[in-house]
């Protein structure tokens, strides 16, 4: 096991800054997953969205639901 850290800043096109930070601590591997995106509400409004997914037993489930999120987002 690694206990690898990552960071990154961004910033969405509505000029949002934020950032991200990961610890891996003592599994072999990275199971959560963060999203981020923009989307287009109605017309001109538009919305910057923000996800954090746990993973349990692996990083199937956090990817699945961070993959899907945006799907969601837009459909509704």
């Amino acid at each position: 096991p690694r206990s690898e850290i990552q960071q990154e800043k961004k910033q969405t096109p509505l000029e949002i800054a934020w950032g991200v930070f990961e610890r891996q601590g003592e599994r072999q591997t990275m199971e959560d997953e963060y999203t981020q995106g923009t989307i287009n509400l109605i017309e001109n409004i538009k919305a910057d969205y923000f996800g954090l997914f746990d993973g349990h037993s692996g990083d199937l489930a956090s990817k699945y639901a961070a993959e899907q999120a945006v799907i969601d987002f837009q459909m509704r």
